[in-house]
């Protein structure tokens, strides 16, 4: 009676026993207030409602509903669980996850060890059928609210076989995701199928985005201590358009297909260690890139195939990229870039990849193009705290080279670099500038010589700068216009300045007037107008001196040459007039005007420095005219024997055409009626500028100045 009695009373008191018990629970675990009700207890279920933890309440159930028999109890385990209306609210940033009243439990997993895979082995659910209906996650986040939705069942069988579905949606405000999941097997072995849809856009810090999606299918198989990935056909991703801090704008919706880069899986853990192989085939694409300046570049074509390694085990991560094909086109720089191919390593505890890049040309479209096609290879190779690099751009056959080497400090974020263009050697009947510069074409011929550049710089620091020093060794070439002869010199350019006291010097120089053995000083100033500090040639045993601003980018040029010292006995001979001859020295100016057609001399004077002599001994062509023109005979009389005491030249015309050549004398003839004062002028025309004013010789040699710069650059 007295057991009958306490059965009944604890039967009648089930629901207060139940009620202390589950409140006992909750407090020690720290998940406090509680809220709830037991709506429900007998020998075959048991049924809680309305249970809220904590103020806000962060976690909301609105049913949770066990059921139970005497066999499974006895085997530990329930028939059923289902858990419906579940609400849980938190938080998630740079602290990490919270919960509110649930943070406890969180504490709590970090120091639990996750079971072995033999301990896992042989194991059962203590639930034969759990279900879980409606659950909703609730989370702030940075990219705004977040709500998760989920849904899953699992149905444990007798003989230890599991099957499991579940379904997860979750939004931001602007991006959703849906993940699907089918899987079936026993502890030792599960199968199944992933399927996972995400649409997004917006803003993330410097990038925005619209229209992302990434869609999948994928199997996965986890057997004891390894599981496998593998997609169904490809991952695709799309999208729509993206900008970078206004730099980088896509122009152009983007469609990837990821696919696996092993038969075997995409993905696959195994003795604690991550493996990762995939591929991205090769996807058209259109950008384009804006500077700071608004200056905009258009990029299209083709992104290369590219492949993708990953190992991690523990804290290590290993990262492998190789990449083939793919090109790109940017109109506004009328370059094509074509066979892209990458090969990096991303070694553990670093972050920067150690490579090879190789582009098999670097095309310029612009018709003539200005370069030969080059072909380009970028070596670099990360340690510590730096990354060390070496480049190349050549021409097929390496008659071009340029090659740069460097290293840049990731922790201070300084670095330096050293370009250099080797040596170009022309040579008539080899290699000539329009082979490398087919813009050229035309431009010059008979081309000899050698040109090289040396570069270097420093950034990042207070000791930053850059240099660049070009340059020309017996360079000889000829154009329409002019030719050189044993050009000699060196150019330098140094932090956003040209130097003073630039040098060069030649053996001769002829554009229309042969001017030898010159020597040039100058400068460039920063709009890229050229100061010429001085200027000097030798010219019939005088010299001709210049100082003057010229403009590359103007079509038309003045420059005015200052003639100290021609020697006229020189000069005459200079002058298609058989018979002429004379002596003394003479001075005075030689305008210059340059245009894209001609050049042409205009208005220049050389006058005598002192008294001195004239001769004319008339051709018996000449001579048989004097009958017939006594004036002239008179001329020709006086032009015998002239000591002149002024002269005075005037030359007008253009290097291509005819040229009038005025001469005023004053002087005597001491054989001509007792040596009586004369003041008369003559004019000639010459059918020929440069016959005109050829060069006298002169014996060239490079000045020690300009040699030394020269050999310092080798």
């Amino acid at each position: 009676m007295l057991l009958l009695t306490a059965a009944t009373t604890a039967w009648i008191f089930r629901l207060a026993v139940a009620d202390h018990l589950i409140a006992s629970q909750l407090r020690e675990l720290d998940l406090t207030p509680a809220r709830f009700e037991i709506a429900r207890i007998d020998a075959g279920a048991f049924e809680l409602i309305g249970l809220q933890i904590g103020d806000g309440p962060d976690v909301e159930v609105g049913r949770i509903e066990m059921r139970y028999s005497a066999g499974e109890l006895l085997k530990g385990r329930l028939d059923s669980l289902r858990i419906e209306g579940l609400r849980i609210r938190g938080s998630v940033g740079d602290r990490g996850l919270s919960l509110g009243a649930l943070s406890p439990l969180l504490v709590g997993s970090e120091h639990e060890q996750p079971p072995s895979p033999a301990e896992v082995r042989g194991a059962e659910l203590p639930i034969l059928q759990l279900a879980i209906e409606d659950a909703r996650i609730f989370l702030d986040t940075d990219f705004g609210p977040l709500e998760a939705v989920l849904s899953a069942e699992a149905v444990q069988s007798g003989d230890r076989q599991l099957g499991v579905e579940a379904e997860l949606s979750a939004t931001l405000p602007e991006a959703r995701l849906h993940l699907g999941l089918n899987a079936t097997g026993d502890f030792d072995v599960i199968t199944g199928n992933l399927s996972l849809d995400l649409s997004a856009g917006g803003s993330w810090e410097t990038i925005t985005a619209q229209s992302l999606s990434i869609s999948a299918q994928a199997d996965f198989s986890i057997e004891g201590e390894e599981a496998t990935l593998q997609p169904e056909g490809c991952v695709a991703i799309q999208l729509e358009s993206m900008a970078v801090e206004n730099v980088l704008t896509l122009m152009a919706p983007l469609h990837l297909c990821l696919q696996s880069a092993s038969p075997a899986a995409i993905q696959r853990f195994k003795d604690g260690r991550m493996e990762t192989a995939f591929e991205l085939a090769a996807t058209p694409f259109a950008a384009e890139l804006s500077s700071a300046d608004g200056e905009a570049l258009h990029l299209s074509g083709e992104l290369p195939r590219l492949r993708i390694k990953t190992r991690q085990l523990a804290e290590q991560f290993e990262l492998w990229v190789e990449s083939e094909a793919g090109h790109l086109e940017i109109p506004e720089l009328a370059l094509s870039i074509r066979g892209m191919a990458l090969e990096a390593t991303l070694p553990p505890h670093s972050t920067i990849p150690s490579g090879r890049l190789r582009i098999q040309e670097i095309i310029d479209t612009q018709s003539p193009a200005r370069i030969s096609p080059l072909s380009a290879e970028v070596d670099f190779k990360s340690g510590a705290e730096a990354i060390d690099f070496k480049a190349a751009l050549t021409t097929p056959n390496r008659e071009l080279t340029i090659t740069a080497s460097g290293r840049h400090n990731l922790a201070e974020s300084v670095g330096q670099a050293e370009i250099q263009l080797l040596p170009i050697e022309f040579a008539p009947g080899n290699l000539q500038p329009e082979e490398l510069f087919p813009i050229l074409a035309g431009a010059m011929s008979e081309v000899s010589g050698k040109v090289w550049i040396n570069s270097s710089g420093v950034w990042g620091s207070d000791q930053s700068y850059h240099q660049l020093e070009a340059f020309v060794s017996d360079f000889t070439a000829t154009s329409e216009l002019a030719s050189i002869v044993q050009l000699n010199g060196a150019f330098s350019y140094r932090d956003h300045g040209i130097p003073q006291d630039q040098l060069i010097s030649m053996d001769l120089l002829n554009f229309g007037i042969e001017l030898k053995d010159g020597l040039i000083q100058y400068h460039v100033d920063p709009e890229g107008v050229v100061g010429i500090e001085s200027a000097s040639w030798k010219f019939a045993g005088g010299e001709l001196r210049t100082q003057v601003r010229f403009d590359p980018g103007s079509s038309n040029q003045e420059i005015t040459f200052q003639v100290e010292g021609i020697e006229l006995a020189e000069l005459t001979d200079l002058i298609a007039l058989e018979g002429l001859s004379g002596f003394g020295k003479l001075d005075g100016k030689l305008p210059l005007f340059l245009s894209e057609e001609d050049i042409e001399i205009r208005g220049a004077v050389l006058r005598s420095r002192e008294p001195g002599i004239i001769r004319y001994q008339a051709a018996s062509s000449v001579a048989s005219m004097e009958e017939t023109f006594p004036q002239f005979s008179q001329t020709l009389e006086i032009l015998k024997n002239l000591h002149y005491d002024e002269l005075e030249v005037t030359i007008n015309g253009i290097a291509s055409g005819a040229v009038l050549i005025e001469l005023h004398l004053a002087g005597k003839n001491p054989e001509y009626q007792d040596g009586r004062p004369v003041d008369f002028n003559l004019s000639l025309e010459e059918q020929s500028l440069p016959n005109l004013l050829r060069a006298s010789r002169v014996t060239h040699q490079v000045p020690d100045a300009v040699q030394q710069k020269i050999d310092a650059g080798k």
